[in-house]
């Protein structure tokens, strides 16, 4: 693939600039940062995003624009060209030139689809909830670990990836048919396929789950009805509980719940624990 090889060229109005479209190198990115001198702060958490899902082939034509102005500055497509530079992975774009030096200020004004609208495009139930226990199994398989760290946040691209790769996540949607306290349902939806699909325990896994929508414990120092009984505390008292402290408080409960070990005091471990028998890549 050459430098820049353009596929297609189209000459608009004046006002509207000359379009191309053309597959870009990182060697070609690089020469267009620098004409980057007019332009918002660029942000590493989107191109670290932009990145994987070019690297992961996920990063596919769709006619969105790289946009110079008429003085030749680069006024859109930054994270791109940035990402593109990351991952060493060229792409292909429409590139318009010569823009009215107006137009910078009505850019981004539309609303960004997420994984869910994607899902729900596909005609899909429960999309958002789909969607957030998707997110919810990534995190999983990535152990949590820097899950608010620039550029950790999991892309469209890699959600729809996550409900293609289980396509029984969508059961264990149903299975929190009931309303659950305490613990996030779409991190209860993912520890119940995890348990049902991957781990072949379906009736730990229902039983888990029936805790936390009935509140009744299965036996005498049940870890999960602590767990669930501490969460509804900490809400009622308005304490913060980090991320990580919920699943890894979760998991603990899982695991405990799963050997039906008795507990007296329920304890978040310090550290995030493994799911244990479950092999991540799986996941």
């Amino acid at each position: 693939m050459a430098n820049v090889h353009v596929t297609t060229r189209g000459r608009g109005t004046a006002d509207a600039g000359a379009f191309s479209i053309e597959d870009v190198t990182p060697k070609v990115a690089h020469e267009w940062l620098g004409l980057n001198t007019h332009n918002r702060k660029k942000s590493n958490a989107t191109i670290a995003r932009y990145a994987r899902d070019m690297k992961a082939g996920e990063w596919e034509y769709t006619g969105d624009p790289i946009r110079f102005n008429g003085k030749g500055a680069l006024i859109d497509g930054q994270h791109r060209l940035y990402a593109c530079i990351e991952a060493d992975t060229p792409f292909r774009t429409v590139v318009i030139r010569n823009l009215p030096l107006s137009v910078q200020e009505k850019l981004d004004q539309g609303k960004v689809r997420n994984a869910a609208d994607h899902l729900g495009l596909r005609g899909l139930d429960h999309a958002i909830s789909l969607a957030a226990a998707a997110r919810q199994l990534i995190g999983i398989k990535r152990g949590f670990v820097a899950q608010r760290a620039s550029g950790s946040r999991p892309t469209n691209a890699e959600v729809l990836a996550t409900v293609d790769k289980h396509p029984g996540l969508a059961d264990s949607i149903g299975a929190l048919a009931k309303h659950v306290i305490g613990v996030s349902p779409s991190l209860l939806a993912a520890m119940h396929y995890i348990g049902a699909e991957l781990l072949k325990d379906r009736e730990t896994a229902d039983a888990f789950v029936s805790v936390f929508a009935t509140g009744e414990p299965t036996y005498r120092g049940d870890p999960a009805h602590l767990w669930r009984e501490r969460l509804i505390a900490q809400t009622t008292q308005k304490t913060f509980l980090r991320t990580v402290s919920r699943v890894s408080g979760t998991v603990h409960a899982w695991n405990t719940f799963r050997r039906k070990e008795p507990l007296q005091i329920f304890r978040i471990p310090d550290e995030l624990q493994a799911i244990e028998g479950l092999d991540l890549d799986l996941i």
